[in-house]
């Protein structure tokens, strides 16, 4: 099975993007079958790796409609990523990252409509990621379906220096990285 990350890879840096791009390296040294689709359409030659595409909503719906079975992890909580991962979850499992506590403020100012709907489908996913335990408190009481909330530190050592596709990289990842997202996504992926 196929691991999809989904989210903004930098440029443009940031908390989440960074989290992407060192993820992209740890899944790389545990050689993890896996693709990043960048959603934040900014062109870098750093983005001319394999793994890594940049793509639009549309395109993103039509490769992962017509897909294998795979894991589909999204790093961005905003309401269009729900239609998308409400149509999807027909088809893959489906993680979804809450990397900070403004889910629950972008959640109460959607329309009345859009929060029903927004709550239905988070309600629905096979895994809710949180970062801290004050997220996890707060997810689960705003969250019917607390079973599937589980908190996970998604802090990844920086690696930037020395250069990234250096040999000390591998080497401390291996050695060093006992990451239990690592743990969590073999799971779905045997």
């Amino acid at each position: 099975m196929k691991l999809y990350q989904i989210g903004s890879f930098p440029p443009p840096y940031g908390g989440v993007s960074n989290h992407l791009f060192r993820l992209y390296y740890v899944l790389k040294c545990h050689k993890i079958n896996f693709v990043c689709y960048d959603i934040s359409k900014v062109q870098n030659k750093k983005k001319k790796i394999k793994e890594i595409q940049i793509i639009s909503f549309p395109r993103i719906f039509i490769k992962l409609m017509f897909s294998k079975k795979g894991v589909l992890h999204f790093h961005d909580y905003q309401f269009r990523i729900m239609i998308l991962i409400l149509i999807l979850s027909y088809r893959h499992f489906i993680i979804l990252s809450f990397h900070n506590e403004r889910f629950v403020e972008y959640v109460n100012s959607l329309s009345w409509f859009k929060k029903y709907f927004y709550l239905h489908t988070v309600n629905k996913l096979d895994k809710i990621i949180v970062d801290n335990r004050r997220n996890e408190k707060m997810a689960k009481n705003f969250f019917f379906n607390s079973s599937n909330i589980q908190f996970l530190p998604e802090f990844i050592p920086p690696v930037s220096v020395p250069e990234l596709n250096g040999p000390f990289l591998k080497q401390s990842i291996k050695k060093k990285q006992t990451n239990s997202f690592i743990k969590c996504i073999s799971n779905f992926l045997s």
